[in-house]
């Protein structure tokens, strides 16, 4: 009975003219400080701007809705009606 696997591992595979190895670890250096400094600036006014034109859209949004609800509730009575609430 063969068993399956349900997942897939992913390894990195080094190729030497002697011998092919799997990479078990990758050491990478920190990036500068001034680098990360500047992502985060960037990163930051993204979502800034992101963030104003969600609530513009949203505003759009919720005032188009209020709207249609006032729309519906102006609806005019008939003739027949009026005479009847007056009554």
């Amino acid at each position: 009975m063969m068993t399956r696997i349900n997942f897939i591992t992913k390894k990195l595979l080094v190729r030497h003219p002697d011998v092919d190895r799997f990479c078990k670890r990758i050491l990478l250096q920190k990036p500068p400080e001034e680098l990360v400094n500047q992502y985060q600036k960037m990163k930051t006014e993204f979502t800034s701007q992101q963030t104003k034109k969600d609530a513009e859209l949203m505003k759009v949004y919720e005032k188009k809705q209020e709207q249609e609800l006032n729309g519906m509730n102006t609806l005019k009575l008939t003739y027949l009606q009026e005479e009847l609430l007056e009554n």
